[in-house]
């Protein structure tokens, strides 16, 4: 606000009147500034991102899927769409039991096939900051997933699909183009076959059922790359 003199002629008080009143000065400007400087915090609020995704680590298996202390590694790929602090991926996650196979040699080859899974999920993402720093999208965060799945038995598996949910908590860091991430979390499953259908049992066994219900707890570490 400015104030300023202002010269009148008033026929009350003579020819020439020197009178005072305030006045507002580019409160026009004023008013932009506050709206440019509203959006800005909008959308630096609402920052969006898009990544591809490749995470490696393992899966300990439950339920019926086998006895604890069994597992598989797992290999996850997948893509990601980030508005402000939530996220939604569409991954393919797989529990491949030979996936670091190398060779065998005589009765070594003659292996017992264990359970392993293919399965197509959605999650949806949540993220808290715990590191900030002076650059927009470079920062370490909290945050925690959860999502339906598709799971299709692979190996001793195989002929057995079914639907699944998943959670999970993690650590990430992200630097602009680049980011990597630790993933702690726990996939429930109820996969239906043929009648007949075989798979690893808790016991270590051949399991006989048309239904099965198992859990398969993970953690990986992956890496991400695109606009953070």
């Amino acid at each position: 606000m400015r104030s300023r003199f202002v010269l009148t002629r008033s026929a009350a008080s003579g020819p020439h009147t020197i009178s005072w009143r305030p006045e507002i000065m580019g409160s026009r400007f004023v008013l932009a500034m506050l709206i440019v400087g509203a959006a800005v915090g909008t959308a630096r609020a609402e920052e969006t991102g898009v990544y591809v995704q490749e995470a490696l680590g393992g899966f300990a298996y439950g339920g019926d899927l086998g006895r604890p202390g069994t597992g598989a590694p797992r290999l996850q790929l997948g893509v990601g769409v980030r508005r402000g602090a939530d996220t939604a991926e569409l991954f393919v996650a797989g529990a491949v039991p030979d996936l670091l196979f190398i060779d065998c040699y005589g009765a070594e080859c003659d292996r017992t096939p264990q359970n392993g899974f293919t399965q197509v999920g959605v999650d949806f993402r949540r993220q808290w900051p715990l590191v900030r720093t002076r650059w927009s999208r470079v920062g370490v965060s909290m945050f925690l997933h959860a999502g339906p799945r598709w799971v299709i038995g692979e190996a001793a598996l195989a002929g057995m699909r079914g639907p699944g949910v998943g959670a999970g908590a993690g650590i990430a860091g992200d630097a602009k183009l680049i980011g990597y991430f630790l993933d702690f979390g726990l996939d429930a499953m109820w996969l239906r076959g043929p009648s007949g259908a075989i798979a690893r049992g808790p016991a270590g066994g051949q399991l006989e059922s048309r239904d099965l219900f198992g859990t398969a707890r993970y953690i990986v570490i992956g890496g991400k790359l695109g606009w953070m």
